[in-house]
């Protein structure tokens, strides 16, 4: 393994930073590493950070595992009349990435270790008083320098509220330093939506599908995103000096496995796999520092543990009720058939169960049921159904081929039974 440097810089005010470089120097345009700040600003904030009991909000309609859950995104432009005022282009093609790295779909994303995260990420259409928006707000300033001693400066230029908007600020730099990215706070240390600093941060250069250099697939906000839903790198802690992230320490996920430090697989070099703590280094994992070419996935871990944080602290971000307020319901009713049934048999029994799917609040199950002739042998009406399971006795039906017809929420269904 190589040698691992620290670089220790002082700012003005006397902040003392550090990051990782990998000596594996392959420069892009004068940045040769990729930098990630969550842990340096989580110092830096942590005297701010607001206690937890670990359940912020529980909203208990919406937490099949099958469903998927929708992320109402506002970004905010924070510019002084540069190339940082990025296009709305720019950042809806960030936001398609985020649906790709999540869905684990697209050309980035093709490796079988990975799968489906079930989030999707949706540019809010309203705002928080309910006027129609396009889910970007542009304020020219000159903090679009952010401060890391003061970041709230720049945050509080343009912040809606966190319990039900996931904010994204882009930014020309972090500390006037070209090597850092962005960076994201974890939930169970910050306290999630109730710290006003929650969201997350990236630098101009590293946003959407035309970003610069060898970060150049908008993979630093998947990897951002990652925090924002607790995930830490696949080394483990950030501390080096006090020994983590070495292979006596992990990011208590199950299925990453145990590495050593920072590394920067670089697609150069055909994304090299070092082997470090007994194990090959899973370097396509997003929460690695790989370069973006060398990502491409979320561990079936990872994606537990993101979906138990939302469930935990960002429930009310992912409800349908704020669905509606930040102006997502389409994107979640296209993803999610909450008024879907499913209908299948139980011999054993001689039941029809049906499965509906409707989180919005309840409706009447009407169906019919007809014999291969067509012949109409039962019609019934299930009043107040929401999201439930319903066994229903045929005990009477000999067996053979039935239809059931009916509807449920607004939808029409029609199922062929094969009953023994």
């Amino acid at each position: 393994m190589n040698k691992i440097f620290k670089i220790y810089l002082f700012s003005v005010g006397g902040l003392f930073l550090f990051f990782n470089l990998f000596s594996q120097d392959i420069p892009e345009g004068g940045v040769s590493k990729k930098g990630c700040f969550m842990h340096e600003m989580t110092q830096i904030n942590k005297h701010r950070f607001v206690p937890t009991n670990s359940i912020y909000y529980r909203n208990y309609e919406a937490f099949n595992e099958d469903e998927y859950y929708i992320i109402p995104c506002v970004v905010h432009v924070i510019h002084d009349g540069g190339d940082e005022n990025i296009s709305d282009q720019k950042i809806k093609s960030q936001i398609d990435i985020l649906n790709e790295d999540y869905g684990h779909y697209g050309v980035h994303n093709l490796d079988a270790r990975g799968e489906d995260a079930k989030i999707r990420f949706c540019l809010a259409s309203r705002d928080p008083d309910g006027v129609a928006s396009t889910g970007i707000n542009r304020i020219q300033s000159s903090f679009t320098d952010l401060d890391s001693e003061d970041e709230m400066a720049t945050k509080n230029l343009s912040y809606w509220d966190p319990h039900k908007y996931l904010n994204l600020w882009i930014v020309k730099s972090i500390d006037n330093n070209p090597q850092l990215l962005g960076y994201s706070y974890r939930p169970t240390l910050s306290g999630g939506p109730d710290f006003n600093g929650d969201g997350i941060v990236l630098t101009y250069k590293y946003v959407g599908k035309t970003a610069t250099g060898y970060n150049n697939l908008g993979r630093t906000a998947t990897h951002e995103s990652g925090h924002y839903f607790d995930l830490m790198h696949v080394w483990g802690g950030d501390d080096f000096a006090e020994g983590e992230g070495d292979c006596n320490d992990d990011d208590q996920i199950y299925d990453t496995p145990n590495c050593s430090t920072t590394f920067h697989s670089h697609p150069n070099n055909s994304c090299p796999h070092p082997r470090q703590c007994n194990n090959v280094r899973l370097i396509e994992d997003f929460m690695d520092y790989s370069y973006d070419a060398c990502m491409k996935l979320f561990t079936p871990g990872q994606n537990e543990r993101m979906r138990l944080i939302i469930q935990n602290y960002r429930s009310e971000l992912v409800s349908y009720n704020n669905m509606i307020i930040t102006g997502c319901e389409k994107i979640y009713d296209s993803l999610n058939s909450n008024s879907r049934v499913d209908i299948r048999t139980s011999p054993t029994q001689n039941k029809v169960i049906f499965k509906t799917h409707f989180s919005k609040g309840t409706s009447d199950l009407i169906f019919n049921l007809y014999d291969i002739t067509g012949a109409l042998l039962k019609k019934e009406i299930i009043t107040g159904i929401g999201k439930q399971t319903i066994p229903y006795d045929l005990i009477e039906l000999r067996p053979g081929i039935y239809i059931i017809t009916g509807t449920f929420a607004g939808e029409s269904f029609t199922h062929k039974l094969l009953m023994y």
